[in-house]
């Protein structure tokens, strides 16, 4: 738990704390990318922002009927002016909350992700109907080798804290999966997803996971729409996903074009 003792804690000095921590271990601003995943998020946000947003809105029914009907995507990461920075928990900082509301929100996440939580590529913000607000958080991949990555945590607590969330998520899409399929194989995209879960259940923030699956990547190594496919269902099916259940219609999955990318880019 946070300590509040004196009452004087507030979440600027709360983003203060994460400031330094991030000091510490290398946090998360960053430059341009050359190529790959990073390079073509930082590109179509930067430069695509229309196009991309329409991608998203398209591929996902649940956001359409949550947004008001004018309402856009506001970008909040990857942006150029903020030097491409990349958001841990301190997302919550572009949410449209009181501070002691992102502090017992925070204190809640701890409960259930160690202090590193995911850095994520992109963060959007959208206005719902009824005064409600959402939240997009983005995963891109611009090869298969991306998608593969195993738990890196060491202490006995973080190992346990993690593994405890996995299996919360485990019966929320009724996955009878080994829980090293989770950890040592598909280990990011099983946080995204616990994420997706903690936001939406446990913080009760309307989240949306897009992710952003490049194909004919020429910058780096290419993939074909079909083997992107082909792919995702072996992963679904190795983690052991129904991804019939209502949660499900939160995560939203947008293949865009590299070529149509780059085309847009000669035309400017």
């Amino acid at each position: 738990m946070i300590n509040r003792e004196g009452g004087c804690l507030n979440w600027q000095s709360l983003l203060g704390i994460y400031d330094k921590f991030k000091e510490l271990t290398g946090g998360c601003e960053m430059s341009k990318a050359g190529k790959g995943s990073r390079f073509l998020l930082g590109e179509l946000v930067n430069g695509q922002q229309a196009r991309l947003s329409e991608l998203i809105i398209d591929a996902s029914p649940s956001l359409l009927a949550f947004k008001e009907s004018s309402a856009e995507l506001n970008w909040k990461s990857p942006l150029a002016k903020d030097n491409y920075r990349e958001y841990q928990d301190d997302f919550l900082n572009h949410c449209s909350l009181e501070d002691e509301t992102k502090i017992t929100m925070l204190e809640l996440l701890r409960e259930h992700w160690p202090i590193r939580g995911p850095v994520w590529d992109g963060i959007a913000t959208i206005q719902g109907s009824g005064g409600k607000e959402g939240l997009i958080i983005v995963e891109a991949k611009a090869n298969i080798a991306e998608t593969y990555s195993a738990m890196k945590a060491t202490s006995n607590s973080s190992i346990r804290q993690i593994k405890n969330s996995f299996r919360s998520v485990q019966q929320e899409y009724q996955s009878n999966a080994e829980l090293i399929e989770w950890t040592d194989r598909y280990y990011q995209f099983a946080n995204r997803l616990t994420y997706l879960f903690l936001l939406n259940r446990k913080l009760r923030i309307p989240t949306w996971l897009v992710n952003i699956y490049f194909v004919n990547d020429p910058t780096h190594i290419g993939v074909k729409r079909s083997t992107w496919h082909s792919h995702l269902t072996h992963m679904y099916h190795k983690l052991g996903l129904n991804l019939d259940t209502d949660l499900s219609t939160r995560m939203v999955n947008v293949f865009p074009e590299v070529n149509d990318i780059r085309k847009k880019w000669a035309d400017k």
